[in-house]
C-alpha cells in the first residue's frame, strides 16, 4: 500500500514537472517549439533530479534566455514589407477600435434608445467591427465589403448632422476635414491586409483593451455599481490635453510594448501611429485655432517621432541573424 502511494506520488511529481517545463518551453516561438520543442523537453527532465518540481535555475534561465532570443530572431528574419505591413494593420484597427469605444461610451446615457440619435452613433460599428476581424484574418474581400459600407455609414452621419440648420461655416469645414481620416485608414486597411502572413494574436488585446474597457465601463453605469465605474473612469483619466487619446490604459500599452521591444519593434511602432492617427482626427474635427498650442503639438509628433524611429530600424538593412541554438 506504502510502495503504490509512492509510485502515485512519483507519478505525480513527474507530471508536473513536465507540465512546468514545456511551460516554460512557451517562450520559443511556435515553429522553434514544433522542430526542438521535445529535445529541449528531454533535456530539462534528464536534468532535473528525481522528486524535484521544477528544473534547476541555471536551466530555467537557460531556456527562458533562449526562447527570447529566438522570438526575436524569428522577427528578425520577418521582410520589412511584412513588418510595416503587420503594424499598419495595428496601427489602424487601435484608430477603428478607438473610434468603436467612443461610439459604444453613449450607452452610458440613460436617455440613450432605439428612438433617439442612439441607433444612428452606432449604424457604423458593425461594419467596422467586421472589417477589422477580416483584416486581421487576411480575407480581403470581406474586409473590402464592410470597410465600404461602413465608410458609407460614417459619411451618412457626417453629412446628416451637417444638413442641420444653423451648423457653422467653420464646422462644415472642420467635419468634412475629420472625415477623410476614417475613410483613408479603411481604404488602408483593405489594402494592407493579406493572406499571410498575419499579424499575431498575441497582438490583438491591443485593440480589443479599450473597447473592452468601455463595455465594462457601460455595465457598470447600467447596473449602478459605482466602486467599478470610478476604477473604469480612473483608467480612461488622464491629466493632459482635452480630447486626448491618452489614458492609463494608454500608459498600459505602452507599458507592455517597450518591453516587448525586446523582441519585436512592431507592436510599439503600432501603438504609436494609432495614437498618432487618434491625435489628427481629432485635431482635424476641432474647429482651426490661431497660435499653436504646444501640448498638443507635442502630444502629437511624440508618437508620430517614435513610428518614424522604429520603421526606420526595421527598414535598416540587417545581417540574418543566427538560429538560436
Amino acid at each position: 500500500m506504502t510502495g503504490a502511494n509512492a509510485s502515485e506520488g512519483g507519478d505525480g511529481a513527474a507530471s508536473g514537472l513536465e507540465r512546468r517545463a514545456r511551460g516554460l518551453l512557451r517562450a520559443y516561438p511556435p515553429g522553434y517549439r514544433a522542430g526542438r520543442g521535445e529535445e529541449i523537453l528531454g533535456t530539462l527532465l534528464e536534468a532535473t533530479l528525481p522528486g524535484r518540481g521544477w528544473p534547476p535555475a541555471r536551466d530555467t534561465a537557460s531556456v527562458l534566455a533562449g526562447g527570447v532570443r529566438a522570438r526575436r530572431n524569428a522577427n528578425l528574419r520577418l521582410a520589412a514589407a511584412v513588418s510595416l505591413r503587420q503594424a499598419g494593420i495595428l496601427a489602424i484597427a487601435l484608430y477603428i477600435c478607438g473610434r468603436l469605444s467612443g461610439e459604444l461610451s453613449i450607452l452610458r446615457f440613460p436617455g440613450w434608445g432605439p428612438s433617439g440619435i442612439g441607433w444612428k452613433i452606432v449604424l457604423p460599428l458593425v461594419p467596422l467591427a467586421v472589417t477589422l476581424g477580416a483584416a486581421w484574418s487576411g480575407r480581403r474581400r470581406l474586409a473590402a465589403v464592410t470597410a465600404a459600407a461602413a465608410g458609407a455609414a460614417i459619411a451618412y452621419l457626417t453629412f446628416s448632422g451637417l444638413s442641420q440648420p444653423g451648423v457653422a461655416a467653420a464646422e462644415v469645414e472642420s467635419s468634412l476635414a475629420a472625415l477623410t481620416i476614417p475613410l483613408l485608414a479603411l481604404a488602408a486597411l483593405v489594402l494592407l491586409t493579406g493572406s499571410a502572413p498575419r499579424p499575431p494574436r498575441s497582438w490583438l488585446w491591443l485593440p480589443c483593451l479599450p473597447v473592452a474597457v468601455t463595455l465594462l465601463l457601460v455595465v457598470a453605469v447600467r447596473l449602478r455599481l459605482g466602486p467599478a465605474q470610478h476604477a473604469l473612469d480612473w483608467l480612461g483619466g488622464w491629466a493632459g490635453p482635452v480630447e486626448s487619446p491618452y489614458s492609463y490604459l494608454t500608459a498600459v500599452m505602452v507599458g507592455v510594448c517597450v518591453c516587448w521591444l525586446v523582441t519585436d519593434f512592431r507592436p510599439l511602432l503600432g501603438v504609436a501611429a494609432g495614437l498618432y492617427l487618434t491625435q489628427l482626427d481629432t485635431l482635424l474635427a476641432q474647429p482651426a485655432q490661431l497660435g499653436v498650442d504646444w501640448t498638443v503639438f507635442i502630444g502629437m509628433n511624440a508618437p508620430c517621432a517614435v513610428a518614424v524611429t522604429l520603421a526606420w530600424l526595421i527598414r535598416r538593412p540587417r545581417r540574418s541573424p543566427p538560429a538560436a541554438s
